[in-house]
């Protein structure tokens, strides 16, 4: 573990520390889009790895770096269970919305029981795809969306998005942590996804908390991230255009 960069030795307790007693779990489920818009056949040609599956290759490959491969965590679909395992004891990674992720919005509910502001994901009303419906980032029932945003615009959603990094206690198991990385599209989960792990954005974060005495390190200190991203005319996410827009606390209602 010597050899591990600085900023590993930092980030590494945000992921957490495995142990005999403790199991890390990503929910995601990667067949979502899928189910939603009932495509067939498949994408016509080679994509880079996006959305969802960016914060489970994140995931993977920081538990790599840190613990060389002996630990890595569980990969769950939520639709293979029943939401009564989300309450057993473990370190969740939650990827995507609830339009993808049921798990979730019963995370983010559970917070809203216990915190302030409420953070919750909705249909949005103008979305001309029903079958493929987009969706709205709301903090306490209104549209949340970075300084100067200018939502419905021909860029919006399309070349760039913005998605949210919402971490803390585990609402069943306080001991233990809860991540959620979620964005309105695909592209903005991936710029979570991107921020959760990535280096650069990661010790942004930290500096941020640092101003108020909180640690990275500390998952008991619950708190939210928005994060905008945006993408090349060949629909590939750009990773330096990774922004953090905001880091806020949630406080005890």
């Amino acid at each position: 573990m010597g050899g591990l960069s600085p900023w590993f030795r930092v980030y590494n307790p945000s992921l957490g520390w495995p142990t005999s007693d403790t199991r890390f779990v990503i929910v995601a489920s990667p067949l979502s889009y899928r189910r939603a818009v009932g495509r067939a056949g498949g994408y016509t040609k080679l994509r880079r790895t996006y959305s969802d599956y960016v914060g489970v290759r994140g995931i993977l490959q920081s538990f790599g770096l840190l613990f060389d491969f002996d630990v890595l965590p569980d990969m769950l679909d939520p639709e293979d269970y029943a939401d009564d395992v989300l309450q057993e004891p473990m370190n969740v990674y939650c990827i995507a919305s609830p339009k993808a992720n049921r798990w979730t919005k019963t995370i983010l509910d559970e917070y809203s029981r216990r915190w302030a502001p409420r953070m919750a994901f909705s249909a949005n009303p103008e979305s001309k795809n029903l079958r493929n419906v987009s969706v709205n980032i709301l903090c306490d029932g209104e549209l949340l969306r970075p300084r100067g945003w200018v939502l419905n615009d021909e860029r919006d959603r399309n070349m760039k998005d913005f998605g949210l990094i919402v971490r803390g206690p585990n609402p069943y198991n306080p001991e233990l942590m809860a991540a959620v990385l979620a964005g309105r599209s695909s592209l903005g989960t991936e710029g979570a996804c991107i921020a959760f792990t990535d280096p650069r954005t990661v010790e942004n974060i930290q500096k941020r908390l640092s101003v108020v005495g909180v640690s990275l390190e500390d998952h008991r200190v619950p708190f939210w991230v928005m994060v905008s991203i945006e993408r090349d005319e060949r629909g590939e996410a750009i990773r330096d255009t990774v922004n953090i827009e905001a880091v806020e606390f949630f406080t005890r209602r």
